[in-house]
């Protein structure tokens, strides 16, 4: 048996082994000092096994042994393993090599390293995800990247509240929404827009809900566009009830018209009322519930017959009636 071998049913013994030396085990620390040790075994299966442990155990101490394996250990998967175990301790102290591992050549760790990073990164971290969702050549470390600048942890919420550095996202997402020739990177900008509220975003987000040849583009446009709860965006909503074709972008479109009491999304919504769709149907519904249009009754009476398909969309329509005094 080959001695990395050897040292992997080690690994596992003393991982499992009882707490203290007095029950017949192996103390804590020094269960810990072999794991560390482990990290530099010839064998990348033993540095793997032993990253991971130390992820399951959530041990601090060894976070900076952890970021030397991410930096400098010659084996992908070994360095998958190390940030795999950082990303679980969670620990902020472990930045600086996400940072390094955002330059990785290999785009599945640069990847994890930009998902690892939301909720910690801070002003360098900020400008090296900028730089990352900007200029990565892999869409999905990009997407990541973009998602990533969407969750600041603690050191970055400040920056959240309309700060340069907040501004600086911004400018970045809007580029990428209007620019990036990948749907689902565009789809990751518009939510984090959404998230941000920022005041340059609305009028880029109202462009990518109608214009964007991307039907889930579209819909985090759309999405987002209901965060902001703005006025100006009710008629640009409605035209994308008359106009658009794919489900999902027109059930998003209805929801982000909850906020609004404008009259104008009465007809709009009246109308959805014959779609073949029962999820626009029952999200129309819903919303009429609220605005209570009259000329609604007539279509939610044969919605609510019992021969209709669905009988969440039926009972929805009579709970509407109900609520419309016309039960």
């Amino acid at each position: 048996m080959r001695f990395g071998l050897w040292m992997a049913v080690f690994l596992v013994f003393i991982a499992f082994a009882p707490a203290y030396a007095g029950q017949g085990g192996i103390h804590p620390a020094v269960k810990l000092t072999g794991l560390t040790r482990a990290l530099k075994n010839p064998d990348p299966a033993v540095r793997v096994a032993a990253a991971r442990r130390l992820g399951d155990m959530k041990e601090k101490s060894a976070v900076p042994a952890l970021m030397d394996m991410l930096v400098k250990d010659n084996d992908k998967g070994a360095r998958l393993a190390a940030l795999g175990a950082l990303s679980v301790i969670a620990d902020r102290q472990a930045l600086p090599a996400y940072l390094q591992a955002l330059k990785d050549e290999d785009a599945q760790i640069r990847q994890s390293a930009a998902d690892a990073m939301s909720g910690l990164w801070d002003e360098k971290g900020k400008e090296a995800l900028i730089g990352v969702v900007l200029k990565d050549p892999s869409p999905d470390v990009r997407r990541s990247a973009a998602l990533a600048l969407g969750a600041p942890g603690a050191a970055a919420k400040k920056e959240a509240g309309g700060t340069d550095g907040a501004r600086d996202v911004e400018r970045a997402l809007i580029q990428v929404l209007i620019n990036d020739k990948s749907y689902e990177v565009r789809a990751a900008a518009a939510s984090v827009l959404g998230r941000i509220k920022g005041k340059n975003s609305l009028g880029p987000l109202l462009n990518a809900m109608s214009g964007d040849k991307n039907a889930s583009v579209r819909a985090a446009a759309v999405k987002a566009v209901g965060n902001f709860q703005d006025n100006a965006a009710v008629e640009p909503l409605i035209k994308v009830l008359y106009f658009e074709k794919d489900e999902n972008v027109v059930v998003n479109a209805i929801k982000a018209l909850r906020y609004s009491s404008d009259p104008r999304i009465a007809a709009p919504i009246v109308d959805k009322l014959d779609s073949a769709s029962d999820r626009v149907l029952w999200q129309a519904i819903d919303l009429i519930e609220r605005i209570k249009p009259p000329e609604a009754v007539d279509k939610l009476k044969s919605i609510s017959e019992d021969n209709y398909e669905s009988r969440g969309v039926r009972e929805k329509a009579r709970e509407a009636l109900e609520l419309m005094g016309e039960d």
